[in-house]
């Protein structure tokens, strides 16, 4: 029996049916890719032209469209995972899981509040991850960060700790200072973690010594944390490629 790569939607049964020197099974992927697209422009033309709040404000045709569109992507779902090479392990595929989000936002919103239904319709555009099917290099890449997955764990977890640490220190000691920001320790934590991002909203911000004192310590490790980061992905970057230009060699 041929083994299909499970990145693929292997052309078993009637779906190796050959129509213009290509399988039945490359012709629907083709159509599911164009599927894609027309979703991201519809969510485009719902949001910034109609200006809906969510799907069922939006026309007729376009819920309908959508609903066609997430019921191909749940088909494809569950055929992707018959098919596979091994039914047990697929779901956990990183690939399966771009795939059940595809589409499991589309379900749930027939039981979530009608407030949720714009952070639904939100969720659509995470289905233009399903191009990274069809993009080795990425694949490439994210298998050279997966092999690096328990030094990258141990970092974060120190990272994320430092954060805490930070924040609660941060809270402690502005909120005498500033009570109308500062009232909870998640507060702290917030400006913790947009300081160490190197994002700075400005909405919280130290004004006590000691505060910029504890700011300045976290702005310096919080460089150093991501000089680490970079430095992890530009190896996997740089492994990929190398492995890569070996193949072709």
């Amino acid at each position: 029996m041929k083994v299909f790569s499970d990145l693929v939607l292997a052309p078993v049964g009637w779906l190796g049916t050959q129509f213009g020197g290509k399988t039945l099974s490359w012709w629907i992927e083709r159509v599911l890719l164009i599927m894609v697209v027309a979703r991201f422009g519809l969510y485009l033309v719902e949001t910034d032209v109609l200006m809906t709040a969510n799907g069922r404000q939006s026309p007729a045709i376009f819920i309908w469209i959508e609903r066609l569109i997430a019921m191909c992507f749940t088909i494809e779902y569950f055929v992707r995972w018959k098919n596979s090479s091994n039914p047990r392990k697929w779901p956990f595929r990183l690939t399966a899981i771009i795939d059940l989000l595809s589409f499991l936002p589309f379900w749930l919103g027939f039981f979530v509040p009608v407030e949720w239904l714009g952070v639904i319709r939100g969720c659509r555009t995470i289905s233009l991850l399903k191009f990274y099917r069809y993009s080795p290099k990425a694949q490439h890449i994210f298998d050279e960060i997966v092999r690096m997955k328990k030094m990258l764990s141990q970092v974060s977890r120190i990272n994320a700790i430092l954060i805490v640490f930070f924040g609660s220190i941060m809270f402690e000691v502005e909120r005498s200072a500033q009570p109308d920001k500062f009232t909870r320790v998640f507060d702290g934590i917030w400006y913790s973690v947009v300081t160490a991002s190197t994002t700075g909203y400005g909405d919280l911000f130290p004004t006590t010594l000691l505060g910029r004192i504890t700011g300045i310590a976290l702005i310096f490790i919080s460089i150093a944390f991501m000089s680490v980061y970079i430095g992890m992905f530009t190896t996997a970057a740089n492994r990929a490629f190398k492995d890569e230009l070996e193949e072709n060699a």
